[in-house]
């Protein structure tokens, strides 16, 4: 919140300067954050699988966002998509972080059943534990047993991926004549409502 503000305060400096009457005409990306909604779940199912007196496994919390490109050309007309490969790659790096935190439960669970020491269970053993139970990786199952923990990349096309015509009156960016975005943007940073968007290598 803190660099939002600053940021924010940095650019009605710079609308002082340069009326927003101008299309922010280039290529913009802005980094949704795919992961906040992803956490609480992978909590929640590792946390049901722990006895009571077990401790939750550490997860990276990191957050993994999205790439959302839109393309403001100077004839009027915008683009908005989803990058895909950013989108995968996010998506894998997600199970991923919750496959590493069941193999960390399954360690637990057999450390404390006395069936072997920490040291003599590696992941490589508990990845083969894990295929000989269920006949795929643990990614694999989760992928399975887990298939919403990240929204389907056709959801966030239907949110993010449009084009149409645009223009800019007052202070606001509008989009196909009815989609109003408060403006404010200057040749790196672009501010749409509580959307930073930076500037892309065209």
């Amino acid at each position: 919140m803190i660099i939002l503000l600053v940021l924010l305060c940095a650019l009605l400096i710079y609308e002082h300067f340069f009326p927003l009457d101008r299309a922010p005409v280039g290529i913009w990306t802005y980094d949704h954050d795919i992961s906040s909604d992803a956490f609480p779940i992978i909590n929640d199912w590792i946390r049901e699988g722990l006895a009571p007196d077990e401790t939750m496994p550490d997860i990276d919390m990191e957050p993994l966002y999205v790439k959302v490109t839109l393309k403001i050309a100077d004839d009027g007309s915008y683009e908005q998509s989803v990058d895909k490969a950013s989108y995968d790659e996010t998506r894998a790096a997600l199970y991923e972080r919750f496959g590493t935190a069941l193999t960390e439960m399954i360690r637990e669970h057999l450390y404390r059943l006395g069936m072997a020491d920490r040291d003599d269970l590696g992941d490589d053993v508990i990845s083969k534990l894990i295929n000989d139970a269920v006949l795929m990786t643990g990614t694999e199952y989760l992928m399975k047993a887990v298939p919403d923990l990240v929204p389907p990349y056709e959801e966030l096309v239907a949110i993010y991926g449009n084009r149409g015509s645009y223009s800019v009156a007052d202070g606001f960016l509008i989009f196909d004549g009815t989609d109003s975005r408060r403006l404010l943007f200057n040749k790196e940073t672009m501010l749409l409502d509580e959307k930073i968007f930076v500037r892309s290598a065209e």
